[in-house]
Parts: structure tokens; C-alpha cells; sequence
């Protein structure tokens, strides 16, 4: 019994680096900076750019991880060949996870335009990076997973770190930022009110989804159809999320009762509150005697959804009326009034390549700006000073 635990380890490791073998004979290519042929001297300069970040990294998966498991009195050899086991065995299933994901199946070509994907030391280093994705987990469990085990949790793991780095690729740093913001502005609205864990990760999660596609899909459509402008996406992260958190916060209320929010109840709802005439529960009198509840409309928790989702509807419909009444006006009025009081050349309005610049307001060096070759509408004089 213990000949074939120990055999089935061996038989599974090797199966599995045939395997990989085939496929890199099948799909893997060299990337055209790491052949000698037809290789440009920018395409060396850029593979040895990257290659001592590679070093370093390497030797942190290898060295680093591995000694740094060794702190267990009897577990030492088995932590440093097991960490070279997973480091070497990730390797080589991240470079293709990695590569049937983003060029595969993303119908992006290698360099000889066939289905393949390249390998060179940029596929290298990431590949190190989903090690150490790996080996994080490995010392969590450190001393109490077979080999056999850990190849299956590497196997599972690469596969689910690579379709999220791939995710995370089609989104933008400003789409996670905003969206993160967003679910701020959505669950602001109720805040106060005992919706429970699970239903603040919902609101947030769905707010960043809603601010996440307004900035991919929304905002350019805006801006090309309509020519709305909107730099900040102020509509993605507080326009949308608001009226988002109108909605949640209205059918909150809707669901709100006295068995479930005590006599919270009316400080966060006061029309709810019974009316002057009318006599609180008998719990609340039993259980908060000395609390002085004003007296309220005795409104339902329904009837009080109901006015606030009345509230955002009054807020859309004036907001959505003044600005179909402001683009009739715009060819008329605005064009006359605006133009003369912001446009006014007394006002300094910014044009052309100002625009979104600093050096219009401030001193600003001009090596702060290495990719970006400024053309100035306004030239220095004969003196070198600005005009």
C-alpha cells in the first residue's frame, strides 16, 4: 500500500510533464525578441531591459520561498523540494494557461501569424509571478498536503489566477478605483439602515458594475453621440450609483417594519412614526420607556417606499425637463449669454493644446513632460519671457 502512494506521485508528475511537453511542441513558439532570426536590436534592448527583473524574481521563487519554509524542525527538506517542485511545475503551466488565454483564444496571433504563443522572458517572468500566487498558498498548508495534493492545487490555481489576470486586463486602473468609490455612493443612501452584511456587498458590488460599464461603454457613446463631456465621469461614479442608491434605498424601506428596526425605526423614517393620536407599540413602551418618539403620519413601510422612489422620479423628471428645455435654448440663449459671460476673452478660457495642461497656470520643468513634445500657442518673446 505505501509502494503505491508512493508510486502514484511519480506516474502523475510524469504524465503530466509529457503532456506539457506536447503542448509547448504543439502551440508554443519562441517570441520573435527571444530567435535569432529576424530579431531587430530594439527587440534585444527590450529583452535585456527586462531580463535582471527576471533574475531577481527567480531567484526569490527558488531561494526565497524556499527558505523561507524551513521553519518547521522536521519539515525542512520537504519544504525546500516541494517549493522547487511547484516553482519548477508552475512555470511551465502558467506560460501556457497564460498563453492559450490571452493569444489563443483571444484570437491573438503569435509572430509567425499561427494559432501559437510566444515564449520569451516577459512569459518567464510572469510565470514566476503565478508561483509565487502558488506558493503563498503552499504556506498556508506547509506540513500537511501531499505532493500529489499539491500539484492538483497548483493545476487549479494557475488556471483561476491567469482568467482573473486576464479579467483584469480588459478593465482600467480608473474603472477599479471609481468603482470601489461607487459602491460608496450607492450604499450611502442606506447607510443607517439594518440592511446586513450581505446586503452592503451586494449594493456595492452592483453600483461598481454599474460604474464600471458607464465608463467603458457609456461614456464614450456620450461623448461620441451626443457630445457630452464629462472628464471626471462624474455620471458613472455619482450620477448612475445615486440613482441606483435612490432605488435601493426605496425598496429598504418598503421592507422596513417595527419588528425588525425597533424604534430606530422612526429616528431614520420619522413619517413612519404613529401619528399624535395614536398610541407606540407595547413594545416600544415596555422596552424604551424614557425615549421620546415625535409624533409621526403613521405612514406603512410601503407607503414610505413609495414616497421616496416618488421623490427620485420628481428629481429625474425636473432634471431631465431642464435639460431638454436647455438644448432648445442652447442655439438662442446659451450661445448668447453663456458664450458672452464664460467664453469672454477677459475670463482666460483655455483652448486647443492648453487644455489639460499644467504649464499654463504653473512653472513647470519642461523634463517632467519625456513623451510628450509641447507645441504652445503663445511663444516666448524676444526677451524669454512669456507673452
Amino acid at each position: 500500500m505505501a509502494s503505491f502512494r508512493r508510486g502514484k506521485f511519480p506516474i502523475v508528475a510524469l504524465s503530466l510533464q509529457v503532456i506539457f511537453i506536447v503542448i509547448f511542441g504543439l502551440l508554443g513558439k519562441y517570441d520573435k525578441a527571444a530567435t535569432a532570426k529576424n530579431r531587430t536590436i530594439e527587440d534585444a534592448n527590450k529583452h535585456l531591459a527586462t531580463y535582471p527583473m527576471f533574475q531577481d524574481v527567480h531567484v526569490m521563487i527558488f531561494i526565497g520561498f524556499g527558505f523561507l519554509m524551513t521553519f518547521l524542525k522536521r519539515y525542512g527538506y520537504s519544504a525546500i523540494a516541494f517549493n522547487l517542485l511547484i516553482a519548477a511545475f508552475v512555470l511551465q503551466w502558467a506560460i501556457i494557461v497564460r498563453g492559450i488565454i490571452h493569444q489563443v483564444l483571444s484570437h491573438e496571433k503569435g509572430d509567425d501569424d499561427s494559432k501559437s504563443f510566444g515564449i520569451g522572458v516577459t512569459q518567464l517572468l510572469t510565470a514566476d509571478f503565478a508561483a509565487a500566487t502558488v506558493l503563498i498558498s503552499f504556506g498556508a498548508v506547509l506540513g500537511k498536503t501531499s505532493p500529489l495534493q499539491l500539484l492538483i492545487m497548483a493545476l487549479l490555481e494557475v488556471v483561476m489566477a491567469q482568467i482573473n489576470e486576464w479579467i483584469g486586463y480588459d478593465l482600467l486602473k480608473v474603472h477599479i478605483q471609481n468603482a470601489t468609490l461607487a459602491g460608496g455612493v450607492a450604499v450611502g443612501t442606506t447607510a443607517h439602515m439594518p440592511i446586513q452584511p450581505w446586503g452592503a456587498a451586494l449594493i456595492g458590488s452592483l453600483a461598481g458594475l454599474l460604474s464600471v460599464f458607464g465608463y467603458k461603454y457609456l461614456t464614450p457613446c456620450l461623448s461620441k453621440k451626443l457630445k457630452i463631456h464629462d472628464t471626471c465621469g462624474v455620471n458613472n461614479l455619482h450620477g448612475m450609483p445615486g440613482i441606483f442608491a435612490g432605488i435601493v434605498g426605496a425598496i429598504v424601506a418598503a421592507a422596513a417594519s417595527y419588528d425588525s428596526w425597533g424604534y430606530t425605526l422612526y429616528s431614520i423614517f420619522p413619517a413612519i412614526a404613529p401619528a399624535r393620536n395614536s398610541s407606540l407599540p407595547e413594545m416600544h413602551t415596555s422596552m424604551f420607556p424614557n425615549i421620546d418618539i415625535p409624533a409621526g403620519e403613521g405612514r406603512s413601510g410601503i407607503e414610505q417606499g413609495g414616497y421616496q422612489m416618488l421623490a427620485l422620479v420628481i428629481t429625474l423628471v425636473f432634471r431631465n425637463h431642464w435639460r431638454f428645455f436647455d438644448s432648445e435654448l442652447k442655439t438662442h440663449i446659451r450661445s448668447r449669454i453663456y458664450c458672452l459671460l464664460l467664453r469672454a476673452p477677459i475670463w482666460d478660457n483655455p483652448k486647443g493644446n492648453v487644455l489639460f495642461d499644467d504649464q499654463d497656470f504653473f512653472e513647470v520643468a519642461e523634463d517632467g513632460f519625456p513623451l510628450v513634445e509641447h507645441t504652445r500657442g503663445d511663444k516666448d518673446d524676444q526677451n524669454g519671457t512669456r507673452m
